[in-house]
């Protein structure tokens, strides 16, 4: 779960103007979240979601005076190192899915789960379709063999430090996973049973991964802190832009022609940009794109999508 816009914070009860705050102080909280609900019904919302995982996660760290300070990523990295989970065999392995499934779900520590969660993405091998991944809010990524019939869990032994947003596999090899997650970028190259950290990104969002269907040892991941471009399918990445992108996808026919969507911080609106050497350079594209100078715009993000049906059309859904 991801923080809302500033926008609409400012609209919130205090308890949850305090919880998204940079310098949140437990106690605090925590007492406005209780005084609330006892002069209001408690009515499930994102806001009360968020708070109970809010609290789950940093309740292990809080100080006497209600402040506290999260593991780095790498702390939890070299945990991920150091041991493997203590869970049983069949509780690691398995994790059957049924219309209503998944039947059971884990939190991010791997412990059994009892509340049903979101699945943040998924992705399906554009050449061996039998072949499928999807993340999970509470950090896992689950693989299917079968297009989906059953599933199994290939990340209990480690800790991706919050949920899987973005999951993508090389055009051409199944095998070779990239999940995006609250620490960074992780690599798999051997179908999702070992993984390692490739790109660290303390606490930020990962949008979405692209593996390039031509060039396919490119690959791209808009995050937080920018686009990042890897040349040898997810091993090392480098930093093309350093603001805020939101997603990014590439025309069905003529694979050189990209684009990305990402924030102007000086203006605080989502900006349009086109690339026609598959991502190299980028050119902003305002023409008939959403503009405005109001008092109070907010640039929440912004989503992509394109269709074979209609190759030349490109669909926008800005969030703010």
């Amino acid at each position: 779960m991801y923080k809302p816009s500033s926008e609409e914070i400012k609209k919130l009860p205090t308890w949850a103007q305090k919880m998204y705050a940079d310098d949140a102080n437990f106690n605090e909280v925590t007492q406005l979240y209780n005084a609330y609900h006892v002069t209001h019904p408690f009515v499930k919302t994102y806001h009360t979601k968020y708070y109970q995982r809010w609290k789950r996660k940093v309740q292990p760290f809080v100080q006497s005076d209600g402040s506290y300070t999260l593991p780095s990523a790498e702390q939890i990295l070299a945990q991920n190192a150091g041991h493997a989970r203590n869970v049983k065999e069949a509780d690691k392995r398995s994790g059957s899915w049924s219309l209503l499934g998944p039947v059971q779900v884990f939190e991010s520590e791997g412990k059994k789960g009892h509340t049903q969660t979101n699945i943040y993405s998924i992705e399906q091998s554009p050449t061996q379709p039998n072949i499928m991944y999807c993340g999970t809010e509470p950090g896992e990524v689950y693989k299917s063999i079968d297009k989906g019939a059953t599933w199994i869990n290939k990340s209990m032994a480690y800790n991706f430090g919050g949920g899987v947003s973005a999951v993508e596999t090389v055009y051409d090899n199944a095998d070779v996973v990239i999940a995006g997650s609250g620490l960074g970028i992780f690599r798999s190259e051997d179908g999702g049973d070992t993984w390692a950290n490739v790109l660290t990104i303390d606490y930020r969002n990962i949008g979405e991964i692209f593996a390039h269907p031509t060039l396919t040892s490119r690959i791209f991941a808009t995050t937080d802190e920018g686009l990042f471009i890897s040349e040898d399918q997810g091993l090392t990445w480098a930093q093309r832009f350093t603001e805020k992108c939101y997603d990014i996808k590439c025309h069905p026919v003529q694979k050189n022609i990209m684009y990305l969507v990402k924030n102007n911080p000086s203006r605080g609106i989502c900006e349009f940009f086109k690339s026609t050497d598959t991502g190299v350079t980028w050119q902003l594209q305002s023409d008939g794109w959403f503009d405005t100078v109001q008092v109070g715009r907010n640039d929440g993000g912004a989503r992509l999508a394109v269709s074979d049906a209609a190759p030349d059309m490109v669909y926008a859904y800005l969030i703010g």
